[in-house]
Order: C-alpha cells, then sequence, then structure tokens
C-alpha cells in the first residue's frame, strides 16, 4: 500500500471542485444580473447607475463568498502540504 501523500488529494479536489463550480455559477448570475439590470443615465448619455435585482445580486454574493473561501483555504493548504507531510512523518 502506497502512503505517499499527494497534493491533490481527496480533501484539496474537493476544494478544487466546489471553488470552480461556484465561480462558474456565479459568473452566470451576473450574466443574468446584468441582462436584467435597470441602466439609469445621466444627462450627458453617461451611465449613473445599474439597479440590479436584490435577490438574484444576494445569491450571487454568497456564491462569491464561497468561491474565495475556496480559494483561501487552497492556497493555504498548498502552503502547508509540506508540514502536513513532516508531521506525518514524525508520528
Amino acid at each position: 500500500m502506497n502512503n505517499e501523500k499527494k497534493f491533490f488529494d481527496k480533501p484539496q479536489l474537493l476544494i478544487t471542485i466546489i471553488g470552480v463550480f461556484a465561480f462558474v455559477i456565479s459568473i452566470i448570475l451576473f450574466i443574468i444580473m446584468f441582462l436584467t439590470g435597470t441602466v439609469t443615465y445621466k444627462d450627458n448619455g453617461t451611465i449613473d447607475e445599474i439597479i440590479y435585482q436584490p435577490t438574484l445580486f444576494s445569491i450571487y454574493s454568497v456564491f462569491i463568498l464561497i468561491h474565495f473561501l475556496m480559494l483561501l483555504w487552497f492556497i493555504l493548504r498548498a502552503i502547508t502540504f509540506k508540514l502536513r507531510i513532516r508531521e506525518e512523518d514524525d508520528l
């Protein structure tokens, strides 16, 4: 049986998959928000503000937060990879 520690072990793969799916869903939600948003213009023709639907904006925010958390978790696990190997060797 091979006890060699891999960088992309099951937790790291799960973190990656969840992060990628959250990013893709947030991009899709952003496109929907952009298409359904209400745009108001200034007198000279420039955009004054864009008002998005609050429900879509909330769901989008949740998926962006999940994406950033998975990215942070991935980076922290990547940084501590050698420490986890050393800890296993000491046991």
